[in-house]
């Protein structure tokens, strides 16, 4: 009796490989009715959906620890941890790039903070100090001018 092989195994795959394809012309369809138009308003497309940002299918190598993690993340947030990697991918790439348009000094700003907060303290000691001053006495020095 013949062994049954199967696709999704090692030797099935090994068989599918050494068999030939058989010719479209040696297919017999006659047995095979024409579809209605009802079927074929009914019929769907088989497989992902095209898209105009596909994906492209790489291969990596991963240490097992490190995609369990992946996994177990991605997981927790409810979502495929393929998505997950794609993401975190995506974000560690954005942080290593400069935005064309980023100025290079703009990244500057957030370092001057201190220098924000002593403008505003001396304007604070500035504004107590007019206070202090007397009306009249500020009006005769500006005529001496």
């Amino acid at each position: 009796m013949a062994r049954k092989t199967f696709a999704s195994s090692a030797r099935g795959r090994q068989a599918a490989k050494n068999e030939k394809p058989i010719p479209d012309s040696r297919i017999d369809f006659s047995e095979i009715p024409e579809s209605t138009d009802v079927e074929l308003k009914r019929a769907r497309r088989v497989g992902r959906p095209r898209s105009g940002n596909a994906k492209q299918l790489i291969a990596i190598r991963v240490a097992p620890l490190l995609l369990a993690q992946l996994r177990r993340l991605a997981a927790e947030q409810s979502k495929p941890y393929q998505t997950l990697i794609h993401e975190l991918l995506e974000d560690a790439t954005h942080k290593m790039t400069p935005a064309p348009d980023k100025k290079p000094w703009a990244e500057l700003i957030g370092k001057l903070k201190h220098l924000r907060e002593e403008t505003a303290r001396i304007n604070r000691l500035i504004d107590e100090d007019s206070e202090k001053i007397d009306p009249e006495m500020w009006r005769k020095a500006r005529k001496r001018r």
